[in-house]
């Protein structure tokens, strides 16, 4: 077993332990926490299988924007106050055990099952000897900053009012009296 394998194992032993830690979870915020070590595991296996562009989109979407989100609506909530309120009782622990498991061994079991050795573009990267080794990235990178800079400047505005509403709503109105 060679360093990357055992690296890759350590992030799938994290990820999913960040997984069924947010499921068995009381604590809203504590869950928060653990989607953000859920998430980023996520990103490392994007890494791991090659696919470094969707791990960089899991990053800045679903970190940076969603789960900062998340986190901002929990925190400023006026319906959230004092460590009892974030605390949500387990109902149903062992039904939602179960499904848990159950999922899992489906998951695992359509790991198993799938021949990976066939799928489409294994078997052309074997036909034509070719290894994608550059950085989608860069490519895209450039791109945003260049072609597409005000459709990418539109959504940053776009994503920026859709948080300022978020705040909002979350915050409540103030009664005026």
């Amino acid at each position: 077993m060679i360093p990357a394998d055992i690296l890759l194992y350590v992030f799938v032993f994290v990820t999913v332990g960040f997984s069924i830690y947010i499921v068995f979870s009381n604590n809203v915020l504590n869950a928060a926490f653990a989607l953000l070590g859920t998430l980023l595991g996520v990103a490392a296996l994007y890494v791991f299988a090659g696919a470094d562009f969707i791990a960089l989109t899991q990053i800045v979407i679903y970190v940076g924007g969603t789960l900062v989100l998340i986190m901002f609506g929990i925190m400023i909530s006026r319906r959230v106050y004092g460590n009892e309120a974030l605390k949500i009782p387990l109902r149903y622990p062992y039904i939602s055990a179960g499904a848990v498991i159950l999922v899992f061994i489906i998951l695992v079991l359509g790991i198993i099952r799938t021949n990976f050795a066939a799928l489409d573009w294994v078997v052309q990267a074997r036909e034509t000897d070719q290894v994608v080794v550059d950085s989608t990235v860069q490519t895209i990178g450039k791109n945003l900053m260049t072609t597409y800079l005000l459709p990418f400047e539109v959504a940053a505005v776009l994503l920026l009012i859709a948080l300022i509403g978020a705040a909002y709503i979350a915050a409540g109105k103030v009664r005026q009296e």
